[in-house]
């Protein structure tokens, strides 16, 4: 029987800070005004999961859901919201339909978009088809943004259910469209927490970043400011068959199709001498560098491993190249296990919830604002034993300002959360003069957590 969602009291168990609390009461009480979606805007790091299982529980008791679709990305944020799902609500029977569809008898279905869309019609149960449109009395989608969800409408028009929205994407940052996709005024989510509220409360970090340029990926390679001996190592590997050669290599160029390890040998050496310690400073923390494309990736290792040959296993290339990602992210979450050093390919860029990571290494350009503060969001997690004394560094910049407009820098960027204090953020990009370069810790926008 379905009750009011007045008054509603929140499993402190499973959501126990405030504003938690805050934004379940505030899906609730739209609900009970009769809007069928809701959007959640909350910093990675700050309990996006545990926040919506904390709704789900309340709606299950006050009867308004049976049966909950919950939607993501990518395999590994289906995988980790389950875990979340089974250990904090172990009464609700779930699935993952991207691993068997043949548990027809769950009440809360986890899937990506993609499976969903296969799945509406080919799924049954002795009855015929299975996902029907009532089938599901709430979805959840992770990630919200327009994008996914002009690709995969359809999942949102078919489902006759209530929609919760989540994303850690800064509200002011979200697209108009968005917004009106959800119903709401534009920069008015249904509840909003950002990163400088979450470090102020001292839930999140805030982070520290120390600027690096290193010459070629700033300017690219031109022929005639080279040495001699570099000279003829350009002629051999660029002359074509006529023998011309082009009179510059552009920076674009540089770790798409051609790799130096003497500036991948640079980054590294500054994250090993500079990177947050553990272990009473004698080992890394770990680290997720941000790699271009999987050939990168895989000459970062290959580099590093001709640098630190006494660290074996030490880094490891994280993407979608894997058969097992899913166990090498497990791994890496693990503080007792190695990889100390996930060189990731879009694979841990955003949603993945490592609370460990005290590094980050940007060598590849953001193009997006809202991706690139997701990816600082891996970094700011709060956490609850002491880490070891050491002085919060990074490498090279992380974006610059011009008179045109915000340019994401191609140079390598280690960023570190502070241990104590952090930069002045007052909520607005900073003004710039021409040339003038910031660093992103001058900055703010919201960031968090998964």
């Amino acid at each position: 029987m379905r009750t009011s969602l007045k008054n509603v009291m929140v499993d402190r168990n499973i959501a126990g800070r405030y504003y938690q609390e805050s934004a379940i009461k505030a899906v609730c009480e739209a609900f009970q005004r009769n809007r069928r979606k809701a959007l959640l805007v909350m910093a990675t790091g700050s309990g996006k999961t545990r926040t919506v299982i904390a709704l789900v529980d309340v709606l299950l008791r006050r009867g308004w859901v049976k049966n909950v679709l919950f939607l993501a990305d990518r395999n590994s944020l289906v995988t980790q919201a389950k875990r979340s799902f089974v250990n904090l609500l172990p009464s609700l029977s779930v699935t993952n339909l991207c691993e068997e569809k043949d548990n027809t008898a769950a009440r809360c279905v986890f899937s990506t978009y993609q499976t969903m869309m296969n799945c509406i019609d080919t799924v049954q149960d002795e009855e015929g088809k299975l996902f029907t449109v009532g089938h599901f009395d709430l979805v959840i989608c992770d990630e919200a943004h327009r994008s996914i969800y002009n690709k995969y409408r359809d999942i949102f028009t078919y489902f006759d259910a209530p929609l919760v929205g989540l994303t850690a994407t800064p509200k002011d940052e979200i697209d108009k469209n968005t917004y009106d996709i959800f119903e709401l005024q534009s920069g008015v989510p249904t509840y909003g927490y950002d990163l400088d509220q979450a470090v102020k409360d001292k839930f999140l970090v805030d982070f520290l970043s120390v600027e690096s340029k290193l010459k070629f990926l700033e300017e690219g390679i031109a022929y005639d400011d080279l040495p001699q001996e570099e000279r003829e190592e350009y002629e051999a590997t660029f002359a074509d068959e006529n023998g011309e050669l082009p009179k510059r290599i552009e920076s674009s160029a540089l770790n798409a199709w051609l790799f130096n390890e003497d500036t991948i040998r640079k980054a590294l050496h500054l994250l090993m001498e500079h990177g947050l310690k553990i272990e009473y400073g004698e080992k890394l923390g770990k680290t997720i560098i941000f790699a271009k494309n999987h050939n990168h990736a895989e000459k970062i290792r290959e580099v590093f491993e001709k640098e630190y040959p006494h660290l074996p296993g030490y880094a490891k290339v994280i993407d979608n190249y894997m058969t097992y990602v899913q166990s090498a992210i497990d791994e890496f979450s693990n503080p007792k296990k190695l990889p100390q050093i996930a060189i990731s390919v879009d694979m841990l860029d955003t949603g993945i919830d490592v609370p460990e990571v005290l590094n980050l290494v940007f060598f590849k350009k953001v193009m997006s604002k809202a991706k690139f503060w997701q990816m600082i969001g891996r970094g700011t997690p709060a956490r609850t034993r002491p880490r070891a004394a050491s002085r919060p560094s990074c490498t090279p910049t992380c974006w610059s300002r011009s008179t045109a407009a915000a340019r994401w820098s191609s140079s390598p960027t280690a960023l570190t959360p502070a241990s104590t204090t952090g930069p002045t953020r007052s909520g607005r990009w900073p003004r710039s003069t021409p040339g003038e370069t910031w660093r992103s810790c001058s900055t703010c926008a919201p960031c968090g957590q998964a």
